[in-house]
C-alpha cells in the first residue's frame, strides 16, 4: 500500500492552491475582466499603470511557458481570442448548425452522446475551410515559394515532406496489430508536406501504424497524379527514409558495406539543415493539439477510422488558421475540400521500396545543383 505523510499532502494542496491562483491571474488580462479601481484611487496614476502592465508581462511569460521559476507550464490557451472569434465568424453559418427546430441554443448539460455529436458536427465545420487553408500552392504561389528555397542551394524545391505517427490511446478493433508501430505504440501514419512557414500545404492519413512513410508516398495522389502538383523541374526534399523519385529528393543513404562521399555527406548535412522545418512543423502541430500524441476515439469500423482521419485533418486546417493569422482573408462561399485519398483501396506501387531511374538521376542533378550555389558564394 502506497503510504503519504501530512507533509506530502500538505505540499499537494499548496501547490494546487497556487495552480489555481496563477490561472485565474493569468486568464483575467485575457479575458478583459473589469478591474475595480477604487480602492487604489490614492496611487499614483503611472505608477499603478507601471505595475500592472509588469504583472500581465510577467503572467503572461509565465502562462506561456518562459518563466525559469518553478515548474514552466505551456500556454493555457493554444488558441487566441482574436483568432477564435475569427473561426467561429467562419463557421457560424455552416449548415451543420442549422435547422428547422425553435429550440434554443443547447444548454452545457448535455449527455456524452450528445458530445460527440456536436463534436462530429464541428468536426465537419471546421473540414469546410480546408480549401482556403490546407490547400497546395498554385503556380503563382509555387513560383514564390520557389524563391525562397532558391537562396538555400535548392532551385526548383516547393516545399518539404515526413511522416508522423499519430498515436491511438487504444487498439483498433478491426485489423488490431496492423496499428502496431515501430515506436512501441498504436497509431495512424500521416504524411504532410509544409512550406518554408511551417503551413501544411497536403496531408495524406489513415494509414496503420505499421506502414513505412515511403509507402504512402507511394500510394498518394502526389506520386500517382504528379502533374496535377509539380510543374517541370520541381521536387519536395525529404530525409533518406523516402527513396529518390522524379519530385522527391531525399537525402543520401549509405550503400551497404559503403561509406558516403564527403560530398554526399556535405550535402546531406545541409539538406537536414533544411528539413528541419518539416520537423518543426510537426512538432509545433501536436504541441499545440495534444489529442494527436494520444487519440482518445474508439476505432471499430471504418466510419470510426473515417473520423479519426476527419480529427487529423480538422488540426491541420486549425493550424493552419492559427499561423496565417487574423489578417488571413477567407474566399466567400469556398467549395468544400475534395474527397481525401483512401488508403483501404490502394495497392502498394512499384516504386515502394526502390528508387526509380528518374529519381536518382534527378537527386545527381539536385546535388550538381547545390554544388554550383556553393561555389557561387553559398555555403552548406
Amino acid at each position: 500500500m502506497v503510504r503519504t505523510s501530512q507533509r506530502q499532502n500538505l505540499l499537494g494542496m499548496l501547490n494546487n492552491s497556487i495552480e489555481t491562483d496563477l490561472m485565474a491571474r493569468a486568464l483575467e488580462p485575457a479575458l478583459d475582466n473589469d478591474k475595480d479601481v477604487s480602492s487604489a484611487a490614492s496611487l499614483d496614476t503611472d505608477a499603478r499603470d507601471d505595475r500592472e502592465e509588469d504583472e500581465e508581462m510577467a503572467l503572461l511569460d509565465l502562462s506561456q511557458g518562459q518563466s525559469a521559476v518553478g515548474n514552466p507550464r505551456g500556454a493555457f490557451f493554444r488558441m487566441s481570442r482574436p483568432s477564435f472569434l475569427q473561426l467561429c465568424k467562419q463557421v457560424e453559418d455552416n449548415p451543420v448548425f442549422h435547422n428547422n427546430s425553435n429550440h434554443p441554443q443547447r444548454p452545457f448539460r448535455i449527455s456524452d452522446g450528445s458530445v460527440e455529436l456536436y463534436t462530429n458536427r464541428c468536426l465537419m465545420a471546421i473540414l469546410r475551410l480546408q480549401s482556403p487553408l490546407v490547400a497546395w500552392p498554385s503556380a503563382t504561389h509555387r513560383s514564390d515559394i520557389l524563391e525562397g528555397f532558391k537562396e538555400v542551394g535548392f532551385d526548383g524545391c516547393i516545399g518539404l515532406i515526413d511522416g508522423s505517427l499519430v498515436v491511438l490511446s487504444t487498439c483498433p478493433e478491426k485489423n488490431g496489430p496492423d496499428y502496431y508501430s515501430r515506436k512501441g505504440s498504436y497509431g495512424i501514419v500521416t504524411l504532410l508536406v509544409c512550406d518554408q512557414d511551417k503551413n501544411i500545404t497536403y496531408v495524406y492519413t489513415g494509414w496503420p501504424g505499421c506502414s513505412h512513410d515511403q509507402r504512402l508516398m507511394a500510394n498518394c495522389a502526389l506520386t500517382t497524379s504528379p502533374t496535377e502538383f509539380f510543374s517541370e523541374g520541381q521536387y519536395l526534399l525529404a530525409e533518406s527514409a523516402f527513396v529518390p523519385m522524379e519530385n522527391v529528393v531525399p537525402a543520401f543513404r549509405r550503400p551497404r558495406n559503403q561509406p558516403l562521399t564527403d560530398e554526399q555527406h556535405n550535402f546531406n548535412r545541409h539538406l537536414s539543415g533544411v528539413c528541419v522545418t518539416i520537423e518543426n512543423c510537426i512538432g509545433l502541430w501536436k504541441n499545440r493539439f495534444q489529442s494527436l500524441r494520444g487519440l482518445r476515439l474508439r476505432i471499430a469500423n471504418k466510419q470510426d477510422m473515417v473520423r479519426a482521419a476527419a480529427w487529423i485533418m480538422a488540426c491541420a486546417v486549425l493550424h493552419n488558421h492559427l499561423n496565417q493569422g487574423e489578417d488571413f482573408e477567407f474566399e466567400p462561399d469556398s467549395p468544400p475540400a475534395g474527397k481525401p485519398d483512401d488508403p483501404h483501396g490502394a495497392t502498394d506501387s512499384p516504386q515502394t521500396g526502390q528508387a526509380s531511374a528518374a529519381g536518382t538521376q534527378k537527386q545527381l542533378w539536385v546535388l550538381a545543383q547545390a554544388r554550383e550555389s556553393r561555389e557561387n558564394g553559398g555555403s552548406y
